[in-house]
Parts: C-alpha cells; sequence; structure tokens
C-alpha cells in the first residue's frame, strides 16, 4: 500500500477548479451588490469591481486545477471554461449581450484569469 493520497481523475481536477471559480465568482457578486447597496461602492465602479472579481475567481480555480492535475495548461483550459459558462448564462438570460463591451472585457478577464494561474507550476515533490 502507497502512503499519501490517491491520485485523482483529471476530469475530477478540472470539476472542482471550475466549480471554486464559479463559486467564488458568484460569491464575489453578491458581496459586491451588497457593497453597492449600502453605498460603501459607487455603481460607477462596480463593473471593475466585477471584473477584477472574475480575474481572481478563475485564477483561484485555475490554481486549483493544476495543483489537482499536475497539468499546466489546466488552469488556461479552467480559464476558458469559466469563460463559456458566463457566455451561456448571457445567451439564456439576455436578449442583447454586448460582446464589444463590457460582456467581452468580462470574458478576456476570466481568460487572463486561467492564464495567469497556467504560469504557476507545482512544485515537484522529492523523496526523502
Amino acid at each position: 500500500m502507497t502512503k499519501g493520497r490517491k491520485q485523482a481523475a483529471v476530469w475530477q481536477g478540472f470539476a472542482q477548479g471550475g466549480l471554486l471559480a464559479l463559486g467564488t465568482y458568484f460569491l464575489g457578486l453578491l458581496v459586491l451588490a451588497f457593497l453597492v447597496v449600502k453605498g460603501l461602492l459607487p455603481e460607477s465602479g462596480s463593473f471593475i469591481g466585477i471584473a477584477v472579481w472574475c480575474v481572481i475567481s478563475a485564477l483561484l480555480g485555475g490554481l486549483l486545477t493544476v495543483w489537482r492535475t499536475s497539468i499546466r495548461g489546466g488552469g488556461l483550459l479552467t480559464g476558458a471554461i469559466f469563460a463559456g459558462v458566463l457566455a451561456v448564462t448571457a445567451l439564456c438570460c439576455w436578449n442583447e449581450t454586448a460582446w464589444l463591451g463590457q460582456g467581452g472585457v468580462l470574458l478576456l478577464c476570466a481568460v487572463g484569469g486561467g492564464l495567469l494561474s497556467s504560469l504557476f507550476r507545482p512544485g515537484k515533490r522529492r523523496r526523502r
């Protein structure tokens, strides 16, 4: 028997990273909405906060994917999946989406966060 944890399947690492990205994004949107309602964040600055939180969410999900699967490109793929989920949500909920405006910026932020997480490589473990 080997010591340590069992190696999870690759798809499980991608699923965990994607769910973490979506969960932190929606939690961040709730916090940003609360800050706007309380007047601590002006409405004009809310989109910047959403874009920054989109990058952070994709970064966290991508880092978890890279850590779980040890695939460096996994972070970028997680960011692309996250951007795809945002795009599908926009298509289902709204009739007109400004893809060249704020909608496109959010998609680029999601992919950028995934790309940023792909730059981090999991450390190689040394045997003692």
